[in-house]
This record gives structure tokens, C-alpha cells and sequence, in this order.
């Protein structure tokens, strides 16, 4: 039987990557992203495209992980039309290079709202429906920089 897939940042990189392996692989695929119409309509028109021509079970939907509201909203519409989440890759995130002391108070907010806050909001929003499915996997797709740290990369390793 086929899992049903949720993947954030899928937009560009290991997301999208992930989206089009899994989807092949005969899963059903969310890919996630923020601004499916503006900054991310090419990466949301090339997976609807793949989609349609390899006749994928692929679906973008709108997701910010640095909103609860709409990480919520995007759970939701998957199970009205699943049924059930099986597995959720967690990538989702931005990386910041630069000097610590350039950074404001708001971009280290950012940071860790996003690379942070945003793995905590999809896991939140995730757990109760593993639970009643008694069974799900949760992959959260890190950096080496949370292990080392690389100059220039203080918000990131930090988050």
C-alpha cells in the first residue's frame, strides 16, 4: 500500500528531490511550500507538470512553516483528502551567512522560527495523527552545522 507523504520546502533541493523520488517510488505526495503563485509558481508549475506527465499521486499545497495557522490548515486539507499521514520529511528551512553582530534581532528571529519553530509546528500538527494511526514516521532533514560550527554561520548553526 502506498504511504502518504508530507514534505516541507519542497520548493527547490533536497525537498524537491525527495518529492519526485517518493512520488515515483508509487507514494502519495504533498510537497509543501510558501507562496505557490509568487516566488514559487515555477517550482510548484514543474511539480503539477512531472505530475501530470508521469502520472505521479503528486499534490503542491501552501505551507508556512513559520505559521501554526497554516501548517494546521495544510494538515488538514491532506487528511480531509487522505485519510491518513504516514510519513513527514521535515526540510523546510533557510541558511543566513554573514558575521553574527550584522545579524538584527528580527533576522535571528527568523532563523529560528523557521529552522526551528517551523520542525516543532509540523511535528505538533503531525504526532496526534500518528497516534490515531498508531504508526507514522517523522524524518527531520538537518545540517552538519548543527554538529560543527562553520564561521559566517551563527544564526544557522544556532537554529
Amino acid at each position: 500500500m502506498p504511504s502518504v507523504v508530507l514534505i516541507t520546502g519542497a520548493s527547490s533541493g533536497i525537498g524537491m528531490l525527495t518529492a519526485e523520488t517518493a512520488a515515483r517510488a508509487g507514494h502519495h505526495v504533498y510537497a509543501t511550500m510558501r507562496d505557490l503563485t509568487t516566488r514559487n509558481d515555477r517550482s510548484r508549475q514543474a511539480l503539477e507538470r512531472l505530475a501530470l506527465q508521469q502520472k505521479l499521486s503528486l499534490r503542491t499545497l501552501e505551507m508556512d512553516v513559520s505559521s501554526a495557522d497554516s501548517v494546521n490548515q495544510a494538515v488538514n486539507i491532506l487528511m480531509r483528502e487522505q485519510k491518513r499521514i504516514d510519513v513527514v520529511v521535515n526540510n523546510a528551512g533557510f541558511m543566513s551567512i554573514g558575521l553574527a553582530e550584522g545579524f538584527t534581532e528580527e533576522q535571528m528571529f527568523d532563523a529560528m522560527n523557521v529552522n526551528f519553530m517551523g520542525a516543532f509546528r509540523i511535528s505538533r500538527a503531525v504526532l496526534p495523527h500518528f497516534r490515531a494511526n498508531r504508526g507514522g514516521l517523522l524524518i527531520h532533514v538537518t545540517s552538519i552545522v548543527g554538529r560543527l560550527l562553520f564561521p559566517g554561520c551563527g544564526p544557522y548553526c544556532a537554529s
